[in-house]
């Protein structure tokens, strides 16, 4: 107990190192589908104020339930610039009416990626807990160390996304089912039902870790009190489930704000299901997200989509791990260990409602996945270091090589190429030269609000929009390149695709990177892994800066780099 505390509290160390990547940004951050400083405090106004009650407002991206804890997370430091004179009035649009807005959205956004960090050290030390049930103190200390070697838990716990929260919640619950009925304590059922409704508050798309384990406490406690003589109901229905469901709806309800707008909740829920009215989707949302439930699947895709599934889990977490836990799945299965019941639930119901309705594969859609793995293979390495030096050489190597894998993203983040992209830049925008982009801010260096950085419409970024503009300079990043030459289908039930791709742009980017739109590059500025891997879209993106050919003689082209 006393190791796994030291690995959390060193984890947490880590996920708090360089949390202000990125910083100041205005209400901009550099990790992508994150939460904007001032977004809560936007939704918290809305669910309560704007309209009143029941006005059937409902946030379209992901529940008001986290979005509200992070609104009261946030709420000091709107008073701190009340009290100081720095905010006189209220606005929706940025500086938001402050007097000095840069300082205050970043306080924002570190208490965020606090709460982040705060949660995925929880996330590793349940893993950690969990281990060391099926299979002892030692397979908790390997597992603990396993879940830190996840190297997109550590990227997101130093972001506003929502990920660590979900998973915090979902892994509580998982603990909480496990110590209801294995351990008879109906307090782990009403952990369970507390955090079960936290999770889903956070973001809906966890509700398949979880729909399958009310299944699993049925059978195993059927299983428990078999030899117990036990009849009626107990047995079948371990104490403290009644309290646990009821828990469970309750702060569902609550912290969903349904008591003041349950039209607003009713909404939330017939837009994921698309039965929300056309005129009440578009009030609140500009499109709709592509769950589908109809589409069919051959076995090939099927397999297909597992075969991805896995890759992003293996490229999460690194090969040594990923082959450990397997290893460590039939270890457990062999010692009859219980608690591999309630994973397979995890992993299986995740699948089915969530990732395989998504269709769509990326590493923190997989974060579940990955982050059980670290279960087994926590049990596989205490197998391995019990008996013969080898094999403790060998359990020691893994550790490392998944502690070096996942924090090698520290050096990443705090040396982001980026950085070096404003530096170079900065004299140039000092004296006037004009400048576009045509991606995402969350991809770019932090130019939003310079007045000679623009960043034209999509409709504005052809070979012809291009040269009337004639800018001294363009910026383009490695990542989110389909910004540039795609954008969202209106009706993604059409049979076109999600996005649809606007050719003009398309031959604008071939021609710029060709030469022929009258620009060379000057620069690059990268960074480069030690170990390759599947990355993270937001994570280490390379940034191009070309410049006008008519421009005075440029420098050759240089590419910046750091191994």
């Amino acid at each position: 107990m006393v190791r796994r505390s030291l690995i959390c509290g060193l984890y947490f160390i880590a996920a708090v190192f360089h949390s202000n990547w990125g910083l100041p940004n205005g209400n901009q951050t550099w990790a992508a589908d994150s939460v904007a400083p001032m977004t809560p405090l936007a939704v918290a106004y809305k669910t309560f104020a704007e309209e009143g009650f029941d006005s059937g407002y409902f946030y379209f991206k992901y529940p008001v339930g986290h979005q509200l804890l992070l609104a009261a997370a946030t709420a000091p430091v709107v008073a701190i610039a009340y009290a100081r004179g720095d905010l006189t009035r209220i606005s929706p649009d940025y500086p938001f009416g402050f007097e000095h807005p840069e300082a205050y959205l970043a306080a924002m956004a570190m208490i965020a990626r606090l709460l982040s960090a705060l949660f995925a050290t929880g996330v590793v030390a349940i893993v950690g807990a969990l281990a060391a049930r099926a299979y002892g103190r030692r397979a908790g200390v390997f597992a603990t160390l396993a879940a830190a070697g996840c190297y997109p838990l550590l990227f997101y716990a130093h972001t506003s996304n929502v990920e660590t929260a979900f998973l915090f919640w979902a892994m509580l619950a998982l603990y909480g089912a496990i110590r209801g009925v294995e351990d008879a304590q109906p307090q782990g059922l009403l952990w369970m039902g507390g955090a079960a409704a936290m999770a889903v508050s956070t973001k809906e798309q966890i509700l398949g870790f979880l729909a399958i384990l009310p299944l699993v406490i049925v059978v195993r406690q059927l299983v428990v009190t078999s030899g117990r003589g036990e009849t009626g109901a107990r047995r079948w229905i371990p104490r403290g489930t009644i309290g646990g469901a009821a828990l469970a709806v309750g702060v569902w309800l609550g912290v969903n704000a349904a008591f003041f707008n349950p039209s607003g909740f009713v909404n939330r829920i017939r837009f994921l299901t698309h039965t929300l009215p056309p005129d009440v989707r578009a009030r609140y949302a500009d499109y709709e997200f592509p769950i589908d439930f109809s589409t069919s699947w051959t076995f090939a895709d099927e397999v297909t989509h597992v075969g991805k599934v896995l890759a992003a889990v293996v490229s999460s977490i690194g090969w040594p791990a990923a082959i450990v836990a397997l290893a460590g799945v039939i270890l457990l299965a062999f010692r009859r260990r219980p608690e591999l019941l309630y994973l397979f639930a995890a992993v299986a119901g995740y699948y089915l409602v969530s990732l395989r309705v998504l269709k769509q594969v990326e590493l923190r859609y997989v974060l579940p996945w990955s982050v059980l793995a670290a279960i087994p293979a926590g049990a596989m390495l205490d197998f391995l270091s019990s008996d013969r030096r080898a094999g403790r050489i060998v359990a020691a190597s893994v550790a490392a090589f998944g502690i070096f894998y996942s924090g090698e993203v520290l050096r990443v983040l705090a040396d982001d190429a980026r950085y070096d992209a404003e530096s170079w830049m900065t004299p140039y925008i000092e004296r006037g030269h004009t400048v576009e982009v045509y991606q995402s801010w969350s991809y770019l260096p932090r130019w939003e609000r310079e007045r000679t950085v623009r960043r034209p419409e999509t409709d504005a970024m052809s070979i012809a929009a291009v040269r009337e503009r004639r800018p001294d300079f363009i910026v383009i990043s490695s990542k989110g390149k389909e910004g540039i030459t795609m954008y969202p289908n209106p009706d993604w039930r059409d049979g076109r695709g999600m996005m649809l791709v606007r050719d003009e742009n398309l031959r604008m980017l071939e021609a710029l990177e060709s030469g022929e739109l009258g620009y060379e590059r000057v620069r690059r500025f990268e960074r480069r892994l030690l170990i390759p891997r599947e990355l993270i879209t937001s994570l280490n993106p390379s940034i191009d800066i070309y410049r006008r050919i008519e421009s005075p003689p440029s420098s050759p082209v240089v590419t910046t780099s750091a191994n």
